[in-house]
């Protein structure tokens, strides 16, 4: 059907175009979209949400003005294909794996988006014409960017079509990058994002998920709390 190769690593070129596929392939039924550690689809699954796909973006022998773009459309097309299984999802064609590790995904890669920001910002002069509009352009990025913390701290509180095995798992990825993406959301959105970490802990609902819950509201608060010393 086009689906690029599953066993090389996914440009943005390569997300875009997987997204299209996989679009089409949706339309005969959301039950044709590969599927986590099935045996036969699960390689190209496995591909659609590798870490590995984003080393290139974060590689930084290569330019900015390359990687930048590139990357831009590959988390504009992943978040397509998120919503392709999200609605998958809602008519029980997919199952929670496959939303877990499409979150997880997700998180890595706005992760390094915005430590591409992080890089691009001090490139931005400020005599230039655009620097307003860029400014603007990046801050209501990063809003964007918070919602889908937002999203995912939401996840972990629907009980009802999360199993606690995939809940764990999620928290896990969590753990590894949201004290990072913390850091860099709006000020509002990281106090919302604290104060909602600190609720999760309280809520009994969520005991068989403590444990890992317990870890990340440390981590994220350490990395906080370690970025406001002078």
């Amino acid at each position: 059907l086009g689906l690029p190769a599953y066993d090389r690593l996914w440009s943005g070129d390569d997300m875009v175009k997987a997204e299209k596929v996989l679009t089409l392939v949706s339309q005969k039924g959301y039950r044709q979209l590969p599927r986590y550690k099935s045996e036969r689809s699960g390689k190209a699954f496995d591909r659609l949400t590798s870490a590995q796909n984003l080393e290139f973006f974060k590689d930084r022998t290569f330019p900015l003005n390359a990687r930048f773009p590139l990357l831009i459309n590959y988390y504009e097309s992943s978040n397509k294909v998120c919503k392709l299984y999200l609605a998958g999802f809602l008519k029980n064609d997919v199952t929670d794996s496959e939303m877990v590790e499409l979150l997880g995904a997700q998180l890595r890669s706005t992760l390094v988006l915005l430590e591409i920001v992080d890089e691009f910002l001090p490139t931005i002069k400020k005599d230039d014409p655009k620097y307003q509009v860029r400014m603007q352009g990046l801050d209501q990025m990063k809003r964007g960017l918070a919602s889908v913390v937002a999203g995912g701290l939401k996840t972990l509180t629907e009980r009802e079509s999360y199993r606690a095995s995939e809940l764990v798992r999620l928290v896990g990825y969590m753990q590894e990058t949201l004290p990072q993406i913390v850091l860099r959301l709006p000020d509002g959105s990281r106090k919302e994002t604290l104060f909602r970490l600190d609720n999760l802990q309280d809520d009994p609902a969520l005991k068989d998920i403590q444990p890992g819950l317990r870890e990340l509201r440390s981590k994220v608060k350490a990395a906080v709390e370690k970025a406001s010393i002078p």
